[in-house]
């Protein structure tokens, strides 16, 4: 006789046993794992015995999403609203609905932000624009979903994202516990942050992404000594040129702009305390109407005017894009001076050779730095400046190693304070480590400037104690 049917027999006694042992588990435990599962499949798992009948129903984790209302079919999965007043438990700590709004899901959406807050919601998440079908248009036309106002009366808030709505705020309101609040592509006119950051008494993080993109954009942030993060990410084909952004954020301790730097001019009035700046533009390397604005020129004066405000960070970052905005303008000596006191310097580059003299330019700004770390960047093929102008018979890179001996006279007085300098490769291993052995050409793979750039720091900063090779699993230090 076969011994297949006692092995069937007692694989089916295993797993018995092991669901038994699962549902022995306190409900606590079982909500924790649903929580783990899209809901639509936790909802689902009340079918399995009357143990499982109503744990779901007290999960804290809800999202709505596409996914489920394409379930809803099935008599197993309830629909959002059926789910809501089936729900039993006494808080929701998270809350997400993700969907490409339209005008006739007003009052469903509301019914679902109603249900949330009355559950004493701590972080709700609201997006109204998964597939950026809507973001192509002014959030000021139809369809644009209105937020409940019911929002603005829940105080055991912790986190607030919103993406793609209007905001009409009342006269009066209060988020006791509100830490980070996230808005993408939301129209906030005039000084409508300053309303926002005065009413969140114990803020810690504002993301403020594709905002105000047809007007003058005002970040005023409230002084608050727990405010310590300010992220902005903006697109530049979506705002347009001639806006100009104002920051006042006196208590802010880090300052990161990021993809695109598409308006005119940017006002830093207040950031007095801000420690960290980084700023990542690398997205301008795609945008193609640079010419059509003026060209490069109005970015250069742009950027540098930006640069002047952050003297006092102790941590500074450029990007590849900037390092080859400088290296335009120093070339052709229209580069003014600027200096700062940064004790840490972030360097994002491809070493490419047109970036050496951007890259000169910034280590001569930075004379108190201490630490320096060199993240090189995947080659891009897009990553490039010269295409507008004839950059390369400005400059002859050709004398790369003249240029950095050229320079040795000028930089060491600058290098002074240096002690560590790191040099990292992201996303990417390298075979040289597998058998324990560094090969240095093969780590910066045929980039002329990296190795430069490692002779001049190693030449010229007589206090440099140890130099760092770093990719994602290894780490190399050589110590001087």
């Amino acid at each position: 006789m076969s011994q297949y049917p006692i092995m069937a027999k007692s694989n089916n006694k295993n797993f018995k046993m092991a669901q038994d042992m699962i549902s022995r588990l306190p409900d606590e435990i079982l909500q924790v794992i649903l929580e783990k599962l899209p809901l639509e499949d936790a909802v689902k798992t009340g079918v399995l015995s009357r143990r499982w009948k109503d744990v779901w129903k007290y999960i804290t984790k809800i999202s709505v999403e596409p996914l489920w209302l394409e379930s809803i079919r099935k008599e197993t999965v309830p629909s959002p609203d059926h789910f809501v007043s089936l729900h039993e438990g006494p808080k929701v700590e998270h809350f997400s609905y993700e969907m490409t709004y339209e005008t006739n899901m007003a009052d469903q959406v509301n019914s679902w932000i109603s249900f949330a807050v009355k559950k004493n919601v701590e972080r709700l998440y609201l997006d109204f624009d998964i597939n950026k079908i809507n973001s192509e248009l002014n959030t000021e036309d139809d369809p644009c979903y209105n937020l409940h106002p019911c929002v603005f009366t829940c105080e055991s808030l912790v986190v607030l994202s919103l993406k793609f709505c209007r905001l009409n705020f009342p006269d009066s309101f209060h988020f006791h516990h509100l830490r980070t609040i996230k808005f993408w592509q939301i129209e906030l006119p005039g000084r409508t942050i300053l309303k926002v950051t005065s009413n969140t008494p114990v803020l810690e993080e504002l993301f403020l992404h594709e905002c105000n993109r047809t007007c003058d954009f005002f970040i005023d942030v409230a002084p608050n000594p727990h405010f310590h993060a300010l992220e902005i990410v903006e697109e530049v084909f979506e705002v347009h040129s001639w806006t100009a952004m104002e920051i006042n954020a006196p208590c802010v301790q880090k300052l990161i702009m990021y993809e695109y730097m598409p308006r005119s001019e940017y006002r830093i009035q207040n950031i007095s305390q801000c420690q960290v700046v980084r700023l990542d533009f690398d997205g301008m390397f795609h945008a193609d109407q640079l010419e059509q604005n003026g060209g490069l020129r109005d970015y250069e004066d742009i950027l540098l005017k930006l640069l002047a405000n952050f003297r006092q960070a102790k941590t500074l970052g450029v990007c590849n894009w900037c390092i080859q905005l400088l290296s335009i303008r120093e070339v052709r000596k229209f580069t003014s001076s600027l200096s700062f006191i940064c004790t840490h310097l972030e360097l994002y580059t491809c070493f490419r050779i047109w970036e050496t003299p951007g890259i000169a330019y910034i280590l001569k700004a930075c004379r108190e730095v201490e630490s320096l770390l060199i993240i090189m960047n995947n080659y891009d093929s897009h990553a490039v400046l010269h295409r507008y102008h004839n950059f390369l018979a400005l400059f002859d890179f050709e004398e790369i190693n003249k240029f950095w001996r050229n320079q040795d006279n000028s930089l060491a007085g600058c290098l002074q304070n240096l002690k560590i300098v790191e040099f990292r490769e992201i996303r990417r291993d390298y075979y040289t480590w597998k058998d324990g052995t560094f090969k240095l050409r093969t780590f910066f793979k045929g980039r002329k400037l990296g190795i430069c750039l490692l002779n001049l720091l190693r030449g010229n900063a007589k206090n440099l104690e140890c130099v760092v090779f770093a990719c994602d699993n290894h780490r190399h230090e050589i110590h001087q």
